[in-house]
């Protein structure tokens, strides 16, 4: 039984929070004479509610990235209820601090049924997308260093070919997923995680360089492709004597000649009229 409490002539107040359920209500007054009354039973019914429930931290981000996603209510009378975060299916903490690989999570917040309010569930979804790559390729040796640009080098000259990317998870750079290719043919390796080198001293000709990272779960493929130009190394020819002087005579050779005694002896000999010594 309750009290009610009169709020001006002939009416009276009560009230009360009460569960979800159905309840009867019937008032009885007393006169001043002491005579009862009472009206007629009313039966009322009070509805569970539909909880009401928030996720927060989801959206679209790019790889890396640490997420925080919370699942949030404010319904009071629940104390029999309970709330659960899942990710993909999965039960996981709330609020969920991780950093994902590049995909597509949906993440459900769900609160079981009570005395005062239904079941309900909401989802919302959190997408990580892959980090876009750059490649960036040096060529040094003929006394110039350039970048991402054609290059000519003599063939006497000892190229050095420098490939790099950008990612800055490195552990997720190999031989497997990241090379460089001179003409369709793969050459270098991989040195400080990031870079590829490749040294070589090329016969005359034109070259194809391709370095690529050829994208995995988190990152995306990028390629990028310069040429190389090598010509022959001049040839060294003796100078020329300047115009209108022949080149000086050879000096003259001493010619013995020997016959016979007299050629034993040193003496001259006459052959038909002339001395030869």
């Amino acid at each position: 039984n309750y009290t009610m409490t009169k709020i001006s002539d002939n009416i009276y107040n009560f009230q009360i929070i009460s569960p979800a359920g159905n309840f009867y209500w019937k008032s009885y007054a007393k006169d001043p004479s002491g005579n009862w009354n009472s009206t007629p039973i009313y039966t009322f019914t009070i509805n569970k509610a539909t909880p009401s429930l928030s996720i927060s931290g989801t959206g679209t981000y790019t790889y890396p990235y640490t997420s925080t996603v919370q699942g949030t209510e404010n319904n009071l009378g629940d104390d029999d209820i309970s709330y659960n975060l899942y990710r993909n299916g999965t039960l996981v903490s709330n609020p969920e601090v991780i950093e994902l690989p590049a995909g597509i999570y949906n993440y459900i917040f769900n609160s079981t049924e009570g005395q005062n309010y239904t079941s309900h569930s909401i989802s919302s979804l959190l997408i990580i997308n892959k980090a876009p790559v750059n490649v960036d390729i040096y060529f040094s040796g003929n006394g110039t260093t350039v970048k991402n640009q054609d290059y000519w080098i003599r063939e006497d000259m000892e190229l050095n070919v420098t490939a790099c990317t950008n990612i800055s998870k490195t552990w997720q750079i190999s031989s497997n997923n990241f090379k460089l290719w001179r003409n369709g043919t793969e050459v270098g390796s991989i040195y400080s995680n990031k870079c590829i080198t490749y040294l070589a001293y090329l016969s005359p000709g034109t070259y194809y360089f391709n370095s690529s990272f050829l994208g995995n779960q988190n990152y995306t493929s990028f390629t990028r492709d310069p040429y190389v130009y090598v010509y022959e190394k001049p040839i060294s020819v003796a100078p020329s004597p300047p115009k209108g002087k022949a080149p000086p005579a050879p000096a003259p050779k001493p010619c013995l000649l020997y016959t016979s005694d007299a050629a034993d002896e040193l003496d001259g000999v006459d052959l038909g009229g002339r001395r030869i010594i």
